[in-house]
């Protein structure tokens, strides 16, 4: 066994009298019995004679260059399985032969094919593949090589088990293979820095060209005919033409459907935007549909066929709904008139607080499109269609079963559009170990799809695209089982872990009954007991604590420490035995497991990589469990001594004990890291990709990120950085602030996140996005008896009820009746992540601060404020951190002008009016 990487190969012809001769006695067709290739009948023709492979492969004259690829690689494949020379010489004994009929295309489509058994007595005897089209018969061959014991695992990859018998497998027949799906392929989500990224999107990328080919043989020898990828607004569209172009030629002869992903005005990740914002049309005066149209025709120059459309703003925002609907009807005008072999898809995410104005999904919108617009019908993460989805503010996904239903009964094209990996920390570079994602898919495939039928009984799921985000780590498994059960929707999970068995040698029969007890505990822990839980392991990112802030979630990072720290009691008891006691389980589950882990093969270099690949991953697993555990059992360590310290008396000793505790945890949290990034940067040499391309600073990538998407694996940064935010944590509870009041006010109240509404502008989307970030506040007030009455206001990050070091402020000010006001040149609120991390400082410039009495005499508070302006420039680094550049620059100003009512053809101003409302308790 072993990698390679693939190029183009010549065929060498047979003559076609051997052909000939061969479909004259196809009337002798025999039924090869057995459906095991590892044990052939009698009569099955030997691979090799004299040491070279003995069965010629024929294909008719003129044969396209797909045939002739599929033509050389079963050769190949006959050779690699028994060690032969791939030089037959001479004559062959027997022959795989290709007979093309168009007549079976009303039987076998343009997809499939029969494989019948030849025996012709003196004559040469073989197999013959009969298909209606070259696509079907390269089918046909690959799976006879697919039968040999050929696996192209992944793009750069590929194995092949050898035989115990050199037979010709003689298992077929005669019976018809058609794929369960029209369309079977994948999404490269090129939005992110994959491989996909540079080398379907940058031309100059070194052997861009070799690895876009690779990708495409890989697809067409598994028997794939879909691909599509994120186009970015960042691609130089007059060099990329040409060279895509090229690319969607050869697609093209392996009966590949290729197209981009676009957009009509998403401002997300660098995205490619038909209708762009005033200030980039240099004063030009362009309709909707002049964009549209133009941007089209100018994607196609490349020969696509399939267009896909996201049609929000983002994933969380969106357009005027008719506005949308205007868009979509414009595209189908035109590529009716225009481009009428092309096909719209539109990307019917998930996002389940994203509203359309009628109250429904604004993602479920195409529904109102006509019916020639087709929809890819998404899922994310590992998640199916039915279990708990705790993310993008969902419970689950069940609400698009209500568009499969819907868009059935109409008549719709559909491709179902799942994930296999998230990426962002979520699952394939942290990395996580997520045999469930496997089960996942075929639950979907086998149990859910097959419910929706057209009005005529037929299936209404015509395809099925897999949105993928890299394949190391394992998870080319995935991918490697979709190819297969998109074609053969009875596999299961199980099995092709079972076929997968061989390529992990001696260790494969062990190994495969670890991977499926890993699937079986993992669908028990994350669909069926305790869906959150996956979070403690999951990996993350600061836009997602901030994000959790915002109300802008993706996916739901771990739970806070602090939120733990300040838990009530009954909020920690329920916690406590919910998911820590419940993490302790699990820990001894998956230990309990790796005990069962095999001993490494010895049978090969191969072998060894394959298997090093998975015992790391799983090793991997368990000390993340066991990471996770220790972190938080410091802040129950932690939460005992602020407690304490809250007494009248706190007692010295509990201090002690608690903080020794939990550095020690700390420590021992340090050292899993420390043990997990050097396992991780051994394993670099395994990945398939130039290390340059997938884990290491790319300055010039096209997407908003600069980095391989396996950069954060390499240097642990989902395990150090919770290191970090623990130590922080400690620091803060045990160490303490130096904190005191300059000016200690006579009256002290109090205001909270939770209670602080933003009020300027007038905006939902703005509040809920910034008042999170507001931080507790002290508001104290003084000087009642002298009649000149002064406001004290601080933040109070840390609940001591006195301010936290550098933001005590006093005002002066004016008591008129019930309210008092007063103003100073600026005020900074301190803002934090969700971890505690400062983000810096939202300043308040001009700020006019109002208190509301409900009482003079004495003075009692109920509600305070402050407005004023804030510079553009910083609401612009606040929204960037909370996305992490997932939204550039021009994104974010385009909607800060909607929140701020500023008119597209205005610049921004350079300062924004804002205020805030805060209702006010005693401390």
């Amino acid at each position: 066994m072993g990698r390679f990487r693939a190029g183009p190969k010549a065929v060498e012809g047979v003559p076609m009298h051997r052909f000939a001769s061969l479909l004259c006695v196809v009337v002798t067709t025999l039924s090869c019995g057995s459906k095991d290739a590892a044990a052939p009948e009698k009569g099955a023709p030997d691979l090799v004679r004299d040491g070279r492979v003995g069965v010629a492969v024929v294909v008719p004259d003129g044969a396209g260059l797909g045939l002739k690829l599929a033509a050389q690689d079963l050769r190949d494949t006959m050779a690699a399985v028994t060690g032969a020379d791939p030089e037959t010489g001479g004559s062959p004994h027997a022959t795989v032969s290709v007979l093309l009929d168009q007549s079976l295309d009303s039987v076998l489509g343009q997809q499939g094919y029969r494989i019948e058994c030849v025996e012709a007595g003196q004559e040469v005897a073989g197999l013959v593949v009969m298909a209606a089209s070259e696509t079907g018969a390269a089918y046909g061959l690959y799976k006879i090589a697919q039968d040999l014991g050929a696996f192209w695992i992944h793009p750069e990859e590929a194995h092949f088990r050898p035989l115990t018998q050199g037979k010709l497998p003689w298992i077929y027949t005669g019976s018809d293979d058609v794929p369960s799906f029209d369309w079977r392929g994948f999404h490269e989500h090129t939005q992110h820095p994959i491989p996909a990224s540079d080398f379907l999107l940058r031309p100059e990328y070194p052997n861009a060209r070799q690895y876009a080919s690779n990708l495409l043989k890989w697809m067409f020898r598994n028997r794939q005919n879909a691909l599509t990828f994120h186009m970015l607004k960042t691609v130089n569209l007059e060099q990329w033409i040409p060279y895509i172009k090229d690319v969607m030629d050869e697609a093209r002869s392996y009966g590949i459907h290729m197209g981009p992903l676009i957009s009509y005005a998403d401002q997300q990740q660098n995205a490619f935007k038909l209708i762009r914002d005033p200030s980039e049309l240099a004063g030009q005066s362009l309709t909707d549909e002049e964009q549209i149209t133009a941007g089209m025709d100018q994607l196609l120059e490349a020969g696509f066929d399939v267009l896909g459309f996201q049609i929000g703003s983002s994933e969380f925002t969106k357009p005027d709904d008719q506005r949308v609907l205007d868009w979509m009807q414009t595209t189908l005008d035109w590529l009716g008139a225009h481009h009428p072999n092309v096909q719209p898809y539109a990307w019917i995410h998930i996002t389940c607080d994203l509203e359309a104005d009628d109250g429904g999904h604004f993602y479920h919108l195409p529904l109102k499109a006509g019916l020639g617009f087709g929809a890819y019908v998404h899922t994310t993460m590992f998640y199916t269609l039915e279990h708990p989805a705790p993310v993008y503010s969902c419970q689950d996904f069940t609400h698009q079963l209500e568009f499969l239903e819907t868009a059935s009964k109409q008549g719709r094209p559909q491709v179902f559009f799942p994930e296999t990996a998230w990426w962002l920390g979520f699952d394939n570079n942290m990395p996580l170990a997520l045999p469930l994602t496997g089960w996942t898919r075929e639950y979907d495939i086998r149990e859910v799809l097959p419910r929706y039928t057209s009005n005529e009984g037929k299936p209404a799921v015509h395809g099925h695209a897999t949105f993928t985000t890299g394949r190391e780590w394992t998870y080319w498994q995935y991918d490697f089982f979709l190819n297969r059960i998109t074609w053969d929707d009875t596999l299961t999970w199980e099995k092709f872990l079972t076929d997968l068995g061989p390529l992990y040698g001696e260790s494969g029969t062990a190994l495969v009954a670890l991977l499926n007890q890993w699937t079986k505990l993992q669908k028990q822990n994350f669909l069926d007991e305790n869906p959150e839980i996956y979070f403690y392991l999951a990996g993350e990112l600061p836009q997602d604590e901030m994000g959790l802030m915002a109300g802008i979630i993706a996916r739901p990072p771990k739970i806070p420490f602090r939120t733990v720290l300040k838990y009530t009691q009954e909020e920690f008891d329920e916690w406590y035995s919910r998911d820590l006691m419940y993490l302790d389980e699990m820990a001894s589950a998956y230990s309990e497991l790796m005990q069962t882990m095999p001993a490494a093969p010895t049978s090969g270099d191969g072998d060894m990589d394959l298997y090093s690949e998975v015992a790391d991953l799983l090793y991997i697993y368990v000390k993340r469990i066991e990471h996770a555990r220790l972190l938080y059992g410091a802040v129950v360590d932690a939460r005992t001594w602020d407690l304490e310290r809250q007494k009248a008396e706190p007692d010295a000793a509990v201090k002690e004990a608690a903080s020794q505790s939990a550095e020690t945890k700390l420590a021992s949290c340090r050292a899993i890291s420390a043990e997990v990034k050097a396992l991780l940067e051994a394993a670099e040499s395994r990945y398939r990709y130039p290390i340059e391309m997938v884990a290491r600073a790319k300055p010039d990538s096209l997407t908003a990120y600069k980095f391989g998407y396996l950069a954060e694996t390499s240097t642990a940064y989902f395990w150090t950085r919770r290191d970090d935010q623990l130590a922080t944590l400690l620091q803060e509870v045990f160490g303490g602030m130096e904190e005191s009041w300059s000016n200690e006010p006579e009256l002290l109240y109090v205001s909270t996140s939770k209670g602080t509404r933003l009020t300027t502008p007038d905006n939902p989307i703005a509040a809920a996005a910034l008042s999170p970030f507001v931080p507790q506040m002290l508001w104290g007030l003084s000087g009642f008896d002298a009649d000149q009455p002064t406001l004290t206001v601080a933040i109070d990050y840390d609940d001591t009820g006195v301010p936290d070091p550098g933001t005590e402020a006093t005002v002066a000010g004016q008591l008129v009746g019930k309210t008092w006001s007063g103003q100073t040149q600026e005020f900074g609120i301190a803002v934090r992540d969700a971890s505690g991390v400062p983000l810096g400082s939202l300043t308040v410039m001009d700020p006019v601060f109002t208190v509301e009495l409900s009482e003079v005499s004495p003075a009692k508070a109920v509600k305070s404020s402050v407005s004023g302006e804030v510079p553009s420039s910083v609401l612009v680094d606040v929204v960037v951190a909370v996305t992490a550049g997932g939204i550039d620059v021009e994104g974010i100003t385009s909607i800060l002008k909607d929140v701020f009512e500023v008119p597209d053809d205005q610049p921004l101003p350079a300062m924004l009016p804002m205020g805030f409302e805060f209702q006010l308790k005693p401390r």
